[in-house]
């Protein structure tokens, strides 16, 4: 699914708050290896271009949801919710 940025800095900013994983790790490194990645990742984001919008694909690692009655087991529900989250345009 994408994921909407309106700029590299709101992209940025993210990882500058420490969110999840990924960026913990980046709040672990040093000052002057954090201005290295910000240069490679706005490199390879938006090139040698003016900053502006741009979409990243994004993927979701949990998911939940409510199964009706009648199906069970975990790969009876998994494929159920998998299928719904399909149906749905922008999910």
């Amino acid at each position: 699914m994408p994921f909407e940025y309106v700029s590299f800095a709101d992209y940025r900013q993210r990882f500058l708050e420490g969110q999840g994983p990924a960026g913990a790790y980046v709040m672990s490194l040093a000052e002057d290896w954090r201005e290295n990645l910000r240069q490679i990742l706005s490199r390879e984001i938006i090139g040698n271009g003016p900053d502006g919008s741009f979409a990243l694909q994004a993927k979701a690692w949990a998911v939940r949801g409510v199964c009706p009655e009648g199906i069970s087991g975990i790969y009876e529900r998994a494929v159920y919710l998998l299928r719904k989250c399909r149906e749905k345009p922008g999910r």
